[in-house]
Formats: structure tokens, sequence, C-alpha cells
């Protein structure tokens, strides 16, 4: 059986790797926040899992987000590049998509970029 390469690639234009960032965090800070009460409010479970990934990719949109900050000179007019593997985008899809608040420009990328993968995963509308 062949499985094929669900990894997707999203282009980010200036100040979209910054915001994706900052919608992970919120999630990671509310999960951060319902285990520090007293009593602690359970996490579900599929949110537990899904905390690396949603860490590693924070972690990577940091990097990119620093280096756009630190650029001199006036922003790219072109899109980055930016890899996300199939177990990122459905982190993404299912845990900071539904609770995103505006319409961010990169999670629509993240969206789109998703679709191609509904013949094999099934996201909650």
């Amino acid at each position: 059986m062949n499985v094929p390469n669900l990894d997707q690639t999203i282009e980010l234009y200036h100040g979209q790797a910054c915001q994706l960032y900052w919608q992970i965090g919120n999630v990671l800070r509310r999960v951060a926040a319902r285990t520090s009460l007293e009593p602690p409010k359970p996490v579900d479970g599929n949110l537990v899992l899904a905390l690396p990934v949603l860490q590693r990719v924070a972690k990577r949109l940091y990097g990119v987000a620093q280096r756009e900050a630190d650029a001199i000179g006036p922003p790219s007019q072109r899109p980055r590049k930016f890899k996300l593997k199939v177990v990122e985008v459905v982190a993404i899809m299912l845990h900071v998509h539904p609770v995103a608040t505006g319409a961010w420009p990169e999670l629509g990328k993240v969206q789109q970029k998703s679709l191609n993968l509904q013949q094999y995963i099934t996201f909650p509308k």
C-alpha cells in the first residue's frame, strides 16, 4: 500500500507568521490557565496530544517572525514558503482554527491547504 505524502506548504506574507504564532499561543495559554486553576479543570485528550505539535509549529513560526522583525528595509512583497507536516495541519485545524477570532489570512491559507486532505481526514465544521 502506497501512503501519500500529506505534508502541506503554505505561503505566509509579511506579518502572518507572527499572527499565527499568537493564535497558537492563545490556545497554549488557555490550556495552561485551565490546568493552573484550583481545582484544575480537565483538558480534552486530543488537545493534550496536540500540544507538543503546536509548540513545535509555534517555535518555527516565532523564528520566521523574528527574522521578519530584524530585517532591514521595506518588507518583502513575496510570501515565504512554510512547510507543515500533516499532523501540524490537523492540530491547527482542530484546535487553533475553530477558536481563532477574526478572519486571519494565514488561517485561511492553512484551511485552503487542508482541503487537499479532505479525502483522507474529516475536519469538524
